[in-house]
């Protein structure tokens, strides 16, 4: 979302007119003028400084760093902005595996839209205090996942039990992901896949997703061929375009 966007969302939740903002910066360190937050409002390309973001954001009664965050998303390379999304698109999944088959088709709607139209920068804000670990249950005789990635120079090893994942819906994945098991996934941009990753996926406007393995059908990997495992269920060739892909499987975890 480009700030000058986001912007315009803060103050119009605000309910504050230019000149109240501007007057409310002062008391935030940041001397501006309500034709300044005009022009900022109206032209894409002027980003403020970021202790001006930061009062504004005050003074609009919103996260101090929110404005910084999207400056900077703004001017990063379109790589890690299209990293964030596909965080964003995974974290959204999450959220909603849980509660959709509790609404009604004009509820899912709505809640898919309010989550997917988040600003990238409020998500960052709101998942950076959160503690990913504080859902998940530390017991003995439970499975055992350890997890290495050493381009990001971290290891996590923990014991988990009732795992936050994402269920496999049936078992056209037997036997590497049986029915009701729990899959942990990597958030992975579709140029990044290769063959024979098991991904998880939905296609656009559909409700419900899916794991299948993955083949591309041409260099550019614009279309693939989805895999089922099950000889039961039928693959698929579709365009990438079809599908949002939320990332791959790196890990299964099943009751023992």
């Amino acid at each position: 979302m480009p700030f000058n966007t986001l912007l315009k969302q803060l103050i119009e939740k605000s309910g504050l007119s230019n000149k109240e903002i501007a007057e409310k910066c002062k008391d935030h360190g940041a001397q501006i003028t309500d034709s300044y937050l005009s022009a900022l409002k109206n032209n894409p390309d002027r980003i403020p400084s970021d202790e001006v973001s930061r009062a504004i954001a005050l003074a609009c009664g919103a996260d101090e760093n929110v404005l910084v965050i999207e400056a900077y998303l703004d001017k990063a390379p379109q790589e890690i902005t299209d990293m964030f999304n596909n965080i964003k698109e995974v974290l959204v999944g999450g959220m909603l595996s849980g509660v959709l088959n509790q609404l009604d088709d004009k509820q899912r709607e709505q809640a898919r839209n309010l989550i997917y139209n988040m600003p990238v920068a409020e998500m960052i804000k709101g998942y950076s205090k959160i503690n990913p670990f504080e859902q998940i249950s530390m017991v003995d005789s439970s499975v055992v996942i350890e997890q290495h990635d050493d381009k990001e120079n971290y290891t996590i090893t923990n014991i988990l039990k009732d795992a936050t994942g994402f269920t496999v819906p049936d078992d056209s994945m037997f036997p590497t992901l049986p029915e009701g098991s729990k899959v942990i996934i990597k958030p992975t941009p579709p140029p990044q896949l290769e063959n024979g990753d098991i991904v998880y996926y939905t296609k656009k406007n559909a409700k419900d997703y899916q794991f299948r393995k993955i083949f591309f059908l041409n260099n550019n990997k614009t279309k693939l061929e989805l895999f089922p495992l099950n000889s039961k269920a039928k693959s698929e060739a579709v365009w990438l375009k079809e599908l949002t892909i939320l990332g791959k499987a790196k890990q299964v975890i099943t009751d023992l």
